[in-house]
């Protein structure tokens, strides 16, 4: 992954290193963390961000090779 330097608020970074307390990441981590869901939420606008959430563990589980077989019926 390549890397760039951008500028942002003061505000947005500080409240990316609040809420990225909680979830164990750094403030960079955080403000990607936020552009993938707001990406995954434009293009897929009848999802709510519950769904969103459970997409990303999901895929995350998935990842690491944390997989069932689903039969269906």
């Amino acid at each position: 992954m390549s890397t760039m330097t951008i500028r942002l608020n003061e505000n947005l970074i500080h409240q990316a290193e609040i809420k990225g307390r909680a979830e164990h990441r750094k403030p960079a981590q955080q403000i990607e963390y936020w552009a993938k869901v707001a990406r995954c939420a434009i293009d897929n606008p009848d999802l709510s961000f519950a769904e969103i959430r459970e997409l990303f563990d999901g895929l995350a589980e998935a990842d690491a090779g944390e997989l069932t077989e689903y039969s269906f019926g």
